[in-house]
């Protein structure tokens, strides 16, 4: 081919790439013309989402909520929404002194550690009888578990688990009592199953002021929120 056409073809050429280049380029973000709008994205539950059948118990000044007597307890502020556990030398909590089940049930709640180290809830419910405790972030801040089975604590019996607890984060605990055993999610994972046939269940002594239900933390300033029980049918 002679010299002076190749060079015509490459200006040619070179022509239609510049002009496509000029032309707009759609984004990965932008939809095609013509086509349906994108799906929305899921709405995060809300955190004051009550269950079906529950029963939101209220942290207001007039509630059946009424505070500890242990010794050096710290300050309490509520919200209806919420109960903030002062620093206690060593423990702050709050019982509930009104109506609740013995067995069949299920709470759900949310806590979180504001400041200092050790648990910054521990949960104590009724089961038949008896009582036991849920605990979080025990034994230096990050222990959890249920005392006591056994006349054993939360560090020293099966359900010990070690997690490391973020400072000012949420976290979702859900304890189910059933006939059969006590159940226990935290933020919606299955972290504890026990079977209630040939087992014991108490408490530690130094949180009996929270029977028959109740709230407390250990030399931390705590925050907790949307306590919510639910009957279940056996």
């Amino acid at each position: 081919m002679p010299f002076q056409r190749r060079k015509w073809i490459l200006v040619f050429l070179g022509s239609i790439l510049a002009c496509g280049a000029m032309l707009p380029v759609a984004r990965a973000d932008q939809p095609i013309p013509g086509s349906p709008p994108p799906a929305a994205p899921p709405k995060t539950p809300s955190a004051t989402t009550t269950p079906p059948g529950g029963t939101r118990l209220a942290f207001g000044e007039n509630s059946s909520w009424k505070p500890c007597h242990f010794g050096g307890d710290g300050s309490i502020d509520t919200t209806d929404e919420s109960v903030t556990l002062n620093f206690g030398d060593p423990i702050t909590g709050v019982r509930w002194e009104g109506d609740f089940p013995k067995d069949e049930y299920e709470v759900s709640l949310e806590a979180r550690r504001v400041e200092g180290f050790d648990f910054f809830c521990a949960l104590t419910l009724p089961i038949a009888d008896s009582h036991f405790s849920v605990v979080l972030g025990g034994w230096g801040g990050s222990l959890v578990g249920i005392s006591s089975i056994d006349g054993q604590d939360a560090s020293n019996n099966s359900t010990m688990l070690i997690r490391n607890f973020t400072k000012d984060q949420w976290y979702k605990l859900r304890v189910r009592v059933s006939a059969a055993s006590i159940n226990v999610w935290l933020d919606d994972d299955d972290i504890i199953t026990v079977d209630r046939e040939g087992h014991q269940f108490s408490i530690r002594a130094e949180m009996s002021e929270c029977k028959p239900v109740g709230l407390a933390s250990y030399q931390t300033k705590a925050e907790i929120r949307n306590f919510v029980m639910t009957p279940i049918k056996p």
